[in-house]
């Protein structure tokens, strides 16, 4: 009788189960651990930025080259786990519903993993600006401003990850992106 019950409660409970929730408990949970890391490089970067204008002053830059660093990290932060992850971070972070196997779902995980793969290698250029050559430093902070401000337009505008009215990805930790970097 129990185990007939405990089974009858088990099949109850896959019915009502919440299909974007995990299964079984994650043994990683890739989410937990890319917002912790964003969170130290987020305090880092900020208690550095802050640091190098109490300590350089405004007129020395230095405060320029940290904010390249601090915003190349940031971006580094949330580029690994879209090359890394199997998944490419849509579901296991964002919970992103891809649906079964198909081409769509293989062509997402594709695109997210090319965006991580770009933002990483444009994170490099922003790292050599500022230890080698940071005479550009200015024009680089201006080319990623220009970049921040058209992604921006584009989602408002053109495209973003709405459907039928629903926000796609409303757990994914990049819809803060823009607000981190600025």
């Amino acid at each position: 009788i129990i185990l007939a019950s405990l089974h009858a409660v088990m099949e109850s409970a896959d019915a009502n189960r919440d299909p974007m929730l995990p299964t079984a408990p994650e043994p990683f949970f890739p989410k937990k651990l890319v917002l912790s890391v964003a969170a130290l490089v987020t305090v880092v970067g900020f208690v550095s930025f802050v640091f190098s204008i109490f300590y350089f002053g405004i007129s020395s830059g230095v405060y320029a080259l940290v904010s390249i660093v601090w915003f190349e990290a940031i971006n580094m932060t949330g580029a690994v786990p879209h090359v890394f992850l199997p998944d490419s971070g849509l579901e296991s972070i964002a919970r992103i519903d891809l649906g079964a196997d198909s081409p769509a779902r293989h062509t997402a995980i594709f695109m997210q993993t090319e965006e991580g793969f770009h933002r990483i290698f444009m994170s490099v250029v922003g790292l050599f600006v500022a230890f080698h050559a940071q005479e550009y430093k200015w024009y680089f902070l201006g080319l990623r401003l220009v970049e921040l401000v058209c992604e921006h337009l584009k989602h408002t505008f053109l495209i973003n990850l709405t459907y039928k009215g629903e926000l796609l990805a409303k757990q994914a930790p990049g819809r803060f992106r823009l607000l981190m970097h600025v």
